[in-house]
């Protein structure tokens, strides 16, 4: 499920090493480069075709942790124990991730302001991991979860290239596109070999018993592993470009069954090197918490096929019942790319018009269809509090500053002070002056 809020980023294999040269990405000097997406269907015949003998490329160069790096705008590929080398200020207390990165990419990690904080943890416990029916494994809340409240944060097991290097030899030549592929598939699981036996026992361990969903389509263990469950991640990336980002591999994370209509945000934080998920809405204690692999607001049809990729198969209401779901959701696609074009979180100006009805009825659709992880759920909480606030209702205006505040917290990771939540953002003048204008008001609203 290598994906990124809304897009996926499948996993390619590279070629990029003339003959005889070790694996290092300095050496670009090949008269042909092939990128490939990984086939998502059965094959016939697994392992390296006959006469192509096991790839078997040095990385003695790439083994030193605390080499040093100078030039920023190098993409060679290092081995890297993160986010502290081993043996020098330990691990911030949230463990280690094995990375097969670019020094641009270590360098931009490093530079996070605050970085090597420690992993923040949740209030008490929030999850169990156990049987979902139908889906193996899911991830379940053992108590009420409130809106923007976190619930897991984790270091990755290991950070790969979405883009594997692989050889280009003269063996090569000839060979059918399975075979081809096959070979490309072994060279990748030799280089992912190496990133996890610098594992730690118990992340290996942890590695291991991630689910598999692509175990027949001739790749290896561990990237079968990487395809199921490794996220995309937008920060985690050399620039734009399918070549320069990059597979992000957890735990606990991995569990997170999708659904159509998730109830969590994910995000990843650099100061703290870790990934974090965050409750896109109140969940009920033994309610499945889960995550999207897809672009939620797609047609039914679209998604179906996007997630066969996975080998997931869902059931939800939203997929279930497309003739009444896909008409909402192309409506709330529509209301999306409105706003796009608008930069909404920071217009505080009066809105025009302080009718409520429309923007009530959008929020109710967006609830009922389940899409609070998207930018427009925030957005009509967002007008809602301007709203009140310009008809001078300012308890109600309260009841939606905070129901934005607790959104944004699950979005951003971003704590808001409870005082800006009571001065709705700064609306608070607006309705105090619209209540002095009604001569309803003397002095400063008083607190709830």
């Amino acid at each position: 499920m290598i994906s990124s809020e809304g897009s996926n980023a499948e996993l390619r294999l590279r070629i990029y090493a003339e003959p005889g040269e070790e694996f290092n990405s300095k050496n670009l000097k090949v008269k042909t480069e092939v990128v490939m997406k990984n086939p998502h269907v059965k094959v016939e015949k697994m392992g390296l075709p006959v006469g192509v003998k096991p790839w078997e490329p040095t990385l003695d160069a790439l083994r030193n942790d605390s080499r040093p790096f100078t030039d920023t705008k190098d993409l060679t590929l290092h081995l890297y124990t993160l986010p502290f080398p081993k043996g020098e200020q330990g691990d911030g207390g949230g463990g280690l991730t094995e990375c097969l990165i670019s020094d641009v990419l270590k360098h931009k990690i490093l530079s996070v302001p605050g970085y090597g904080a420690r992993v923040p943890k949740p209030a008490g416990t929030t999850y169990r991991v156990s049987e979902a029916a139908g889906k193996g494994l899911g991830v379940f809340a053992t108590r009420d979860i409130q809106m923007g409240e976190l619930i897991m944060a984790e270091r990755p097991l290991m950070i790969t290239p979405v883009v594997m290097p692989s050889r280009c030899t003269s063996e090569l030549q000839g060979l059918s596109h399975n075979d081809f592929v096959q070979v490309k598939l072994h060279d990748a699981e030799k280089i992912f070999e190496w990133v996890v036996d610098r594992m730690t026992p118990e992340n290996r361990e942890a590695l291991m018993a991630l689910t598999n969903s692509h175990s027949l389509e001739g790749g290896g263990p561990i990237i079968g592993r990487v395809k199921t469950n490794g996220f995309g991640e937008s920060e985690i990336v050399d620039g734009p470009g399918a070549e320069c980002q990059y597979s992000v591999l957890c735990d606990a994370l991995s569990r997170l069954n999708h659904s159509c209509s998730p109830n969590t945000f994910r995000k990843w934080c650099g100061a703290s090197f870790s990934m974090q998920m965050r409750a896109a809405r109140d969940i009920k204690k033994d309610e499945e918490i889960t995550t999207h692999y897809v672009d939620i607001l797609h047609p039914a049809k679209g998604r179906k096929g996007q997630l066969a990729v996975y080998a997931v198969k869902c059931t939800c209401v939203v997929c279930a019942n497309p003739e009444i779901s896909d008409p909402i959701r192309a409506k709330c696609l529509q209301h999306l790319q409105q706003i796009e074009r608008q930069d909404w979180q920071r217009d505080f100006d009066v809105p025009t018009s302080t009718n409520p009805k429309p923007l009530l009825g959008n929020l109710d659709m967006y609830v009922k269809s389940g899409v609070e992880t998207t930018d427009v759920y925030g957005y009509c909480l967002f007008m809602l509090m301007k709203m009140y606030a310009a008809r001078g209702d300012i308890p109600t205006m309260r009841v939606y500053s905070e129901k934005y505040a607790r959104w944004q917290s699950a979005r951003t990771g971003l704590v808001i002070p409870q005082e800006l939540i009571d001065k709705g953002f700064g609306m608070i003048s607006v309705a105090e002056m619209v209540l002095r204008m009604k001569g309803k008001m003397k002095g400063k609203a008083k607190k709830i």
